[in-house]
């Protein structure tokens, strides 16, 4: 079935909503965006419930645009546009997919251009919502051909499952809250400011091998100089400490795992 442009830009087979039109004027414009005009996309080309509203036409310009919103796992079904179709991902997270191509994930700030008579679909990733703005290279003349629906199965790799969200579902504890100041100020290389937050680590329970270990994991991601540092402002710390008699918990030494446990 071949319907003319817009309806081929969004991928939408329903009539289409006129926006206010900025052609021959000579002053700015300026269309709110709760000014827009949105209509219902077509239950016939769509899984779910999306909308659209058309942009003002303008007269230096053959090319149609639109905004798209897609409720979350909605997507459209299979088409293509005979000028091709231009998206501009502005809100979410989406899918997009090329016939006999792998899907591919599209978020805010992403383009995608579709080439003519590319056999496409695109929309909303499970869970999630999706906008985008869609051009539709000469308008008057661009035609879209709608096929078959999405296999919804073919989406199911891209569901979010509870069981594999990470979330903290607990407090941290005020031990736990200590580590964070000595990492930020350590990464810095603000160790002045260092002492008093590993005096705090160490009045809140962090044993000395435990802050080492802060220092240990600094090397990959603050580089070696300002790890190194930050352990001599400790080892440092820990001398005075015990030149006034505070004994410090040493605690237990990291060990690795087993060699035939590392990559398990």
């Amino acid at each position: 079935m071949t319907k003319p442009l817009f309806i081929a830009t969004l991928a939408l087979g329903a009539a289409t909503a006129s926006a206010e039109d900025f052609s021959h004027v000579s002053g700015m414009q300026v269309l709110p965006q709760g000014e827009l005009n949105y209509i219902q996309a077509p239950s016939d080309h769509f899984s779910g419930k999306a909308r659209f509203a058309h942009y003002p036409k303008v007269d230096a310009s053959r090319d149609g645009w639109a905004i798209v919103d897609f409720e979350a796992g909605t997507v459209n079904s299979w088409h293509s546009h005979s000028k091709g179709q231009y998206l501009i991902i502005t809100q979410g997270t989406g899918l997009v997919q090329e016939w006999g191509k792998p899907i591919q994930v599209v978020k805010k700030g992403d383009v995608v251009w579709i080439p003519a008579d590319v056999k496409h679909w695109h929309g909303a990733a499970p869970g999630m919502t999706m906008s985008h703005i869609a051009i539709a290279p000469d308008e008057a003349n661009n035609k879209t051909t709608w096929h078959e629906k999405v296999d919804p199965e073919t989406l199911s790799a891209f569901a979010v499952k509870p069981d594999e969200s990470v979330r903290q579902t607990t407090p941290l504890t005020r031990r736990q809250l200590a580590i964070v100041p000595i990492a930020a100020l350590s990464a810095e290389g603000r160790t002045d400011e260092l002492k008093s937050a590993l005096e705090l680590g160490l009045a809140r329970g962090l044993t000395v091998n435990e802050i080492r270990e802060i220092f240990v994991h600094q090397h990959a991601y603050a580089g070696f100089p300002r790890a190194l540092n930050g352990l001599i402002t400790f080892n440092t710390l820990l001398k005075e400490r015990a030149a006034h008699g505070i004994k410090d918990i040493e605690g237990e030494a990291a060990a690795p795992d087993e060699p035939d446990n590392n990559y398990a």
